[in-house]
């Protein structure tokens, strides 16, 4: 297709036929001479120009009215244009099912995760202190700056807060929980051998230390990877648990360690106050 334009007010449409449709066509404008020849598309006529002479050559062009002024020529001959260049594309549409979703259905969601969140938080804060009383302490203390830099984080970077993503941040406290749990294990063994409170704390973290890393590097590894190839829900999981792992390492190994270094330097030397 292309626009012809015949004079400075009269804008037209091209066309050009194949071999096959110019014998069609020349047999049809020649039959039809002075009368109109329609343009359909899904049933519905778009065009239905007068044929002045016989088009026998396989191209012709389709004229509009003279009356009108060159922009709405040019606005007709370009709508015509699209309309056939798009030709006629029939599809039957059947309803199969039908579902009906409230718009409240997220907010309810994320509102119920948030609340299974808090409660679980809390659980967790009681095990901890039950277990491993001043260390204990420490821990949970760690993990309630644990929820304000992440909230804090996902604020900096505009991460949107999804199920997804406080399912990552739920791991990220798991994560910090187990990583605690396994370092107070080392510093019970290290009382146990007869070390001081503040020595247990020193040698505990030291031994217990390289294992915790490499648990959260290797999750660490596999977040990134999320994130780099994920996409849509998958990425805001993957981003969450970015720095869920990275901020829960931080606060297992340097926070809980000064809190509990802090506790021990304040003169409990009691053993109970640390161990059961």
């Amino acid at each position: 297709m292309d626009y012809a334009n015949d004079d400075r007010t009269q804008l037209g449409v091209g066309f050009r036929l194949t071999s096959e449709g110019s014998k069609a066509f020349a047999e049809a404008t020649t039959k039809f001479v002075g009368q109109t020849i329609s343009i359909s598309l899904d049933g519905e006529v778009i065009s239905a120009p007068t044929v002045n002479t016989p088009i026998t050559g396989g191209r012709g062009i389709i004229t509009g009215s003279t009356s009108v002024s060159t922009e709405d020529s040019y606005n007709w001959a370009k709508g015509l244009t699209i309309q056939i260049q798009s030709g006629a594309l029939p599809m039957d549409i059947e309803e199969v099912e039908t579902r009906a979703i409230s718009a409240t259905l997220g907010v309810e969601a994320i509102h119920g995760a948030l609340i299974a969140g808090i409660i679980g938080l809390i659980l967790i804060l009681i095990f901890m202190l039950v277990m491993y009383r001043l260390p204990g302490v420490a821990a949970d203390m760690a993990l309630l700056i644990y929820v304000l830099i992440v909230f804090y984080a996902l604020a900096i970077t505009g991460v949107q807060l999804t199920l997804q993503g406080i399912a990552g941040i739920l791991l990220g406290i798991g994560m910090a929980v187990d990583a605690n749990v396994v370092i107070f294990e080392r510093f019970r063994e290290e009382l146990k051998e007869g070390r001081t409170p503040l020595n247990a704390v020193k040698y505990g973290f030291r031994n217990a230390g390289r294992a915790v890393a490499d648990s959260n590097i290797t999750t660490l590894i596999a977040a990134i990877v999320l994130m780099i190839f994920g996409t849509g829900t998958i990425k805001g999981f993957a981003i969450t648990l970015t720095i869920s792992v990275i901020v829960s390492l931080f606060t297992a190994v340097v926070i809980t360690r000064s809190l509990l270094i802090l506790i021990c330097k304040l003169g409990v030397n009691n053993r109970k106050a640390y161990s059961r």
